[in-house]
């Protein structure tokens, strides 16, 4: 006979299971009929029928609740899948409502399943923060070991998209001990252990991992997912022949098995790829075929195709493609908007409308007037619109708006300093596991004390120069700590900005002081810029690099190195913002006429405006290769 004791103690691990309200019916019923098999409670009634129909009884009951705890009913899954294909539609309206109305009495296993989609579901409309607290909310009920691996390959993928690659690297680390032996839940081990790989500049592993990634696809999606990210492992080595011909691979299985929410990665690509390396009829064929693809009547896959006619269009400098997208947006995006989200599309052109020549002073005009009617703006929302109205009245500096530009940025200044509590009590809010979100409310603190700045009367206040100073460090340091570079070296970069934009106007004191930090700042950004060079996303850091060594350094090779690295990267100026284009070409002159000595440089706009950040405005959007993660296709 077995010992008793030693069968309670590998019963044991089952306890927490057992006393959850997952399975607490299910061991209860299970006492009950062993208990009435035990204490032979049927002997006390002379009925035959009933001494049958009651042990059956407890078990089917037991059983039907056994299952409920464990297993998705079939019109469970269709509802599931029904999710599963409208987020792959990019339809993430309707995925939310279907998220918000279940079938009824839906079963414990179809809850977890649940809470793995609508963590997808954030993680792809940018929601990081909802996607977070559903995931701890799911981490803390009672959760199958067959449950818990989605839920940790979906929490990895939040991390890795929140920029925390410690915790990624960690969370993976911990994922390895078991990892997924088959299936869906394989593949998305695979792909974000590429991303690990990538992260430490393992290409060669990162690539094995892809193709493995490749084989063992069961479906045309995941092979799309594989060449998409082989092609961007590719192009970070700089092998752009290699990229392209993966590029047209994941086009060519995406037309043979149409995946809507894959258009604007796949297609993106492919178009930026043809279009950088001359092959504009290509790009321009794919762009006409993309349209035809799209839904007329889905938001975001109208939105994503006009985003990416833009990009296209200044990558060739074509002005009739850029004026057509503007005027597509007007009769094709907008009228499927709700009214903020007309004024949200408003907001986010004034800075393209400007940089693009696109009629901006009306534009501008008329999206001012609708502010005030604005009443339901959450703080994020209305931090947003606010610092957009003071980038383009600082930019404009009364050339097209003329004496509104300065009232309006004043109007706009003293709403934001009001805002300062409310900013306090968002990162405060914030979790330490989601640095992107903390870092933008960091960048929003730094936004307010360069205002306060500009506010004060002459002589300005050092506290307030040296609180920036410590804000942009502190920026650096959050980015260290979770162990990514490339988020690093932009708070390097935006520290060299800052310098170089008040340095002329505060005056030798401030050299002083902070001219050892802007070189320490620039001789840091090298670094991590050199070791991941010619990784994609350091095209955007390399004219900033090349004009803080002519500007802070007075380093003509480095300067020419960087500016030739941006000049070859294919990617067109017409991306950047018009002051940009102007550094440019002074910093082209500069180095053509090998001037030794730096030229004095006047205040680079009037005290009465913060500098603007050329780590954000050295794009209107992105135009760096996209990647294809994990979060696509869970179930």
């Amino acid at each position: 006979m077995p010992d008793l004791i030693a069968l309670l103690e590998k019963a044991r691990p089952l306890w927490p299971y057992v006393r959850s309200r997952r399975f607490v019916w299910p061991a209860i019923l299970c006492v009950v009929g062993v208990l009435y098999g035990v204490l032979d409670i049927g002997g006390f009634v002379a009925a035959p029928l009933y001494n049958t129909m009651v042990p059956a009884v407890i078990s089917l009951t037991a059983l039907v609740l056994l299952a409920n705890a464990t297993s998705r009913l079939p019109h469970e899954k269709r509802w599931l899948a029904r999710v599963e294909n409208l987020l792959d539609a990019s339809d993430h309206d309707k995925a939310a409502q279907s998220l918000s109305a279940p079938p009824p009495l839906m079963g414990f296993a179809a809850r977890a399943a649940q809470q793995v989609v609508l963590v997808r579901l954030k993680i792809e409309t940018g929601d990081l923060l909802a996607a977070y607290q559903a995931l701890i909310a799911a981490e803390k009920t009672v959760l199958l070991p067959s449950e818990r691996l989605p839920l940790r390959l979906s929490k990895a993928q939040l991390l890795f998209n929140a920029g925390n690659y410690a915790a990624f690297g960690q969370l993976l680390t911990v994922i390895d001990a078991a990892p997924p032996a088959n299936g869906k839940p394989r593949i998305r081990y695979l792909l974000l252990q590429s991303l690990r790989c990538e992260l430490a500049g393992s290409y060669a592993a990162a690539k094995s991992l892809i193709e493995e990634v490749i084989e063992l696809a069961a479906s045309p999606g995941e092979r799309i997912r594989g060449y998409n990210n082989l092609a961007r492992l590719e192009a970070m080595q700089g092998n752009h022949l290699n990229a392209q011909s993966y590029y047209e691979q994941a086009w060519a299985q995406l037309q043979s098995a149409p995946v809507p929410a894959l258009y604007p990665v796949v297609l993106h690509n492919l178009m930026l790829s043809y279009a950088m390396h001359h092959a504009h009829a290509k790009a321009l064929s794919l762009l006409a075929t993309y349209r035809q693809a799209v839904k007329p009547d889905n938001v975001a896959q109208v939105h994503e195709l006009l985003s990416d006619q833009l990009h296209l269009a200044r990558q060739l400098g074509d002005r009739a493609l850029l004026l057509d997208a503007y005027e597509r947006a007007q009769t094709e995006l907008v009228p499927l908007l709700s009214t903020a989200q007309r004024f949200a599309v408003a907001v986010s052109e004034l800075r393209m409308r400007m940089n693009d020549g696109v009629d901006f002073a009306g534009h501008f005009n008329k999206t001012i007037g609708q502010f005030d009617q604005q009443t339901g703006l959450t703080p994020v929302e209305r931090f947003n619109v606010l610092s957009q109205i003071m980038a383009v009245c600082q930019q404009d500096n009364g050339a097209q708006l003329g004496p509104a530009a300065m009232a309006n940025w004043q109007k706009a200044s003293a709403a934001l300093l009001a805002m300062e509590d409310q900013i306090a009590d968002q990162l405060r809010s914030v979790p330490p596991q989601l640095p992107t979100l903390r870092d933008e409310w960091h960048q929003r603190q730094v936004e307010l004390i360069k205002l306060k700045i500009a506010s004060a009367h002459p002589p300005i206040p050092k506290p307030l120069v040296t609180a920036l100073f410590v804000a942009i460090q502190e920026r650096r340091q959050l980015w260290a700590d979770k162990q990514n570079p490339v988020s690093e070296l932009e708070a390097l970069i935006v520290m060299c900005d800052e310098y170089i934009a008040y340095r002329a106007a505060l005056g030798p004191a401030f050299v002083h002081d902070y001219q050892r930090q802007a070189e320490a700042a620039l001789r840091d950004a090298g670094q991590i810029a050199q070791a991941k060079w010619p990784h994609p996303s350091m095209i955007q850091y390399a004219f900033g690099l090349a004009y803080f060594y002519w500007q802070i350094a007075n380093r003509a090779e480095l300067a020419a190195t960087w500016l030739t690295r941006f000049n070859q990267s294919g990617l067109s100026l017409a991306h950047s913002a018009a002051w940009l284009r102007q550094q440019h070409a002074q910093l082209t002159a500069w180095l053509g006429n090998n001037v030794n000595e730096l030229p004095d440089q006047p205040a680079r706009l009037p005290v009465h405006c913060t500098p603007p950040n050329l780590a954000k405005d050295v794009a209107n959007a992105k135009v760096a290769p996209k990647y294809l993660d994990a979060t696509l296709n869970y179930c």
